[in-house]
């Protein structure tokens, strides 16, 4: 759907384009600025998306265990989760609030939303606190 909307306002440009440079060799008024502009924007932020949405596709479905922390990755809800078998301490909640994980009483883990980064913080701060060294 956004390559079809991509291909549909790069062709409007085009169009606008062709307009303004008749107009211009009639010695009339053209379309206005903002609308080339607009568009601009509108093509840059779709271009941007697709990328986005491409660079999702490469992640992997992960379920690791790091002792009795469970790491997954959830590509459909855009997050990366981190479950403890019960309420971790201060300092380790801590640790997830200051990396952006947030606590998600619905699903029962912390997470954040999915990214390369994110599953390696994920995966540090799982072994860090695997290993006891959180603090």
């Amino acid at each position: 759907k956004l390559k079809e909307k991509l291909i549909k306002l790069e062709e409007q440009r085009e169009k606008i384009k062709a307009y303004n440079k008749e107009q211009k060799k009639k010695g009339e008024s053209i379309a206005d600025a903002y609308h080339l502009s607009n568009l601009g924007q509108n093509i840059r932020s779709v271009k941007l998306r697709i990328e986005y949405l491409n660079k999702q596709e490469n992640i992997e479905e992960i379920e690791e265990t790091y002792g009795e922390i469970t790491l997954k990755t959830d590509k459909d809800d855009n997050r990366v989760r981190l479950i403890f078998p019960g309420k971790p301490d201060d300092a380790v909640r801590t640790k997830l609030k200051q990396n952006g994980f947030r606590w998600s009483p619905y699903n029962g883990a912390w997470q954040r939303q999915l990214n390369n980064w994110s599953i390696r913080l994920a995966k540090e701060i799982a072994q860090e606190v695997k290993n006891g060294q959180v603090s």
